[in-house]
């Protein structure tokens, strides 16, 4: 979802760069449709559910292998939340 907020603030800043007019030009229409065409395909992409089965696998060996590292499993999923907050800015 902060994906998607950047993405349209891009736009956005973009569509205020190119002057206020009520008609964008084709160059802008065509970057807007792509953009959605991405977004589409991404959330698709993200929301099948063997990626997504793969993603929790690969989340809960990475907590896995932080307990045998020696942190505690508060510390271990302090660290999951805020890799994952990472990944996703």
């Amino acid at each position: 979802m902060k994906k998607i907020n950047i993405l349209l603030a891009v736009v956005l800043s973009f569509s205020l760069y190119q002057g206020v007019s009520a008609e964008p030009n084709q160059q802008t229409k065509q970057m807007v449709d792509n953009i959605v065409s991405q977004l589409e395909a991404q959330s698709k992409i993200l929301s099948d559910p063997k990626i997504l089965a793969a993603q929790a696998n690969q989340q809960y060996l990475y907590f896995q292998a932080l307990i045998k590292a020696g942190f505690t499993e508060k510390q271990a999923m302090q660290l999951l939340v805020a890799s994952a907050g990472a990944a996703k800015s």
